[in-house]
């Protein structure tokens, strides 16, 4: 029985929209839980585990992301700050 409202493919999409500058991949494991690629730049986050109540719709999702961002920042040797469009909007003004 299927935990999430949403298949891989659905929170990709929404990851993508959310995270324009990562782009991911997603797989639902058999235990329900869901692991994300991402990649940024030469940079890459592989989280396993996340549970189905983080991704069980589009708001969780969108959530999702914003942490997934927060931790790709955290571990990123970019050397500078992984801005969302809408953050990177921010900063110009």
């Amino acid at each position: 029985m299927r935990k999430s409202s949403l298949y891989a493919e659905d929170i990709e999409r929404i990851l993508n929209a959310t995270m324009e500058v990562a782009s991911n991949r997603c797989t639902v494991e058999s235990d329900g839980t869901l692991t994300v690629q991402l990649r940024c730049r030469d940079e890459t986050l592989t989280v396993v585990g996340i549970k189905p109540v983080e991704f069980y719709n589009a708001e969780a999702v969108q959530r999702l992301a914003l942490s997934l961002l927060d931790e790709l920042e955290a571990t990123s040797t970019l050397g500078g700050p992984v801005l969302t469009t809408v953050e990177a909007r921010r900063e110009e003004v």
